[in-house]
């Protein structure tokens, strides 16, 4: 995921200084341990096209066979010694246990992507979460995240983009699977995953005050945050579901718009001050 920072920085009232997130790694998969050319132990791989190629760690090398960073999940839809290829490729994590979520708390599946070469990275992905570990179950659930690697940025291997997506709705349930499919893309060349991992994240809320005569509207559209409230606003902060500030505006009208078109999609915590008093709410970004 892109890492946004404040452009412009403002010395903020102290009642709105963020109170520490306790989070906690409920699963986390670096590939470090894992042989090259497999996937880790207790993952499946399936390979729906059946072309007997499929997701494989491997240990990207330079020209002089030196180490290049460290090893990565690999899926190709193109291969020197194959030609393109047209992937329908699967990595399944084992089971997640998320039946001890409680009710103000967060679930967030947070993983690292990249295309190997930056000329050739319009690599076409899909992120699953489901309560079953076969392909139907992925196919039928609500909870995915598509893209092409490219309209994070650049690609290459010095472009890897941190993505994120809220899968608190199956908390309860116990055997709750990952899936990454690399598919409807051919004579590309090659997508990698550094790391997946699920946080488990507690409420990010401060004081929810009520503040008489304050609204709040989202404009998916135009991707704007529209605020309003019947006094002069003082001040928003934003943050995503690692707890992250990654917005931090000093406002001063009673009606206020927010752009966040540069945002990447996801959750994130708005935390808004008027006239002394703080209110929070959550906010979808396609």
């Amino acid at each position: 995921m892109r890492k946004f920072t404040l452009l412009v920085m403002f010395v903020f009232l102290s009642v709105f200084i963020a109170k520490a997130q306790e989070e906690e790694i409920l699963f986390e998969e670096d590939f470090a341990t894992t042989p090259s050319g497999e996937v880790p132990a207790d993952w499946i791989a399936y390979d729906e096209d059946g072309d007997g190629q499929n997701w494989r760690v491997t240990q990207i090398v330079d020209n002089d066979e030196n180490p290049v960073g460290g090893k990565l999940l690999l899926s190709a839809s193109y291969e020197n010694l194959f030609g393109p290829l047209t992937p329908d490729n699967w990595a399944v994590t084992p089971a997640i246990d998320l039946s001890e979520v409680g009710e103000d708390e967060t679930v967030t599946l947070v993983w690292e992507v990249a295309g190997v070469d930056a000329n050739f990275s319009d690599e076409n992905y899909t992120v699953y979460a489901a309560t079953g570990d076969q392909v139907s179950d992925f196919l039928n659930s609500d909870l995915s995240y598509n893209e092409i690697v490219t309209e994070n940025g650049p690609g290459g291997l010095d472009n890897f983009y941190e993505k994120e997506l809220d899968i608190t709705e199956l908390a309860g349930e116990e055997n709750v699977h990952i899936a990454l499919r690399h598919h409807d893309v051919t004579d590309v060349y090659l997508i990698v995953i550094k790391s997946v991992k699920v946080v488990l994240s507690s409420d990010m809320s401060l004081d929810k005050q009520k503040i008489e005569g304050f609204s709040y509207f989202y404009d998916a559209n135009n991707m704007n945050l529209n605020l309003s409230a019947e006094t002069a606003l003082s001040g928003i902060k934003l943050y995503n579901l690692l707890g992250q500030e990654v917005l931090s505006n000093k406002l001063s009208s009673s009606n206020e718009t927010i752009n966040l078109s540069e945002f990447s999609s996801g959750i994130y915590l708005a935390k808004v001050e008027v006239n002394g008093k703080v209110t929070s709410f959550k906010i979808a970004v396609k």
